[in-house]
């Protein structure tokens, strides 16, 4: 219940905003400008690592795995290879319209740049 409840919280916006900061961010007509320049979606992540435990995350990580697979063993073989399929998915999701499970996401982030705009760690920023 502990790893569904840090989901919930996650996902409903039930978070701390104070632990959870990575850092203060303005705005300039439509561009945030931040303390620090740099990669920020490289800072999220580094902030994610820094603010959970390794021994809670890998605790978290096994407990489901072995919910996951308990939920995989009550199953006939042909919805087990599609619950299989789900599960491995770094993403999953459903597809209202089709109503099936799916993909959301992909395995990978990106980030596109245009040339020509000037970015936060671009900017002569003074605070």
């Amino acid at each position: 219940m502990r790893v569904i409840d840090k989901r919930n919280f996650a996902l409903h916006g039930n978070v701390d905003p104070i632990r959870e900061q990575i850092e203060v961010v303005y705005f300039d007509g439509r561009r945030p400008l931040f303390n620090t320049p740099g990669n920020h979606v490289e800072r999220f992540f580094e902030h994610l690592e820094a603010i959970h435990r390794p021994e809670e995350v890998a605790s978290d990580y096994e407990a489901v795995h072995a919910f996951l697979w308990e939920i995989t063993e009550c199953l006939k073989p042909r919805m087990q290879a599609f619950f299989k399929q789900v599960i491995g998915d770094a993403y999953p999701g459903f597809e209202v319209h089709k109503k099936r499970a799916t993909r959301i996401l992909p395995d990978h982030v990106m980030m596109g740049m245009l040339p020509s705009m000037l970015y936060d760690n671009d900017l002569d920023v003074k605070w």
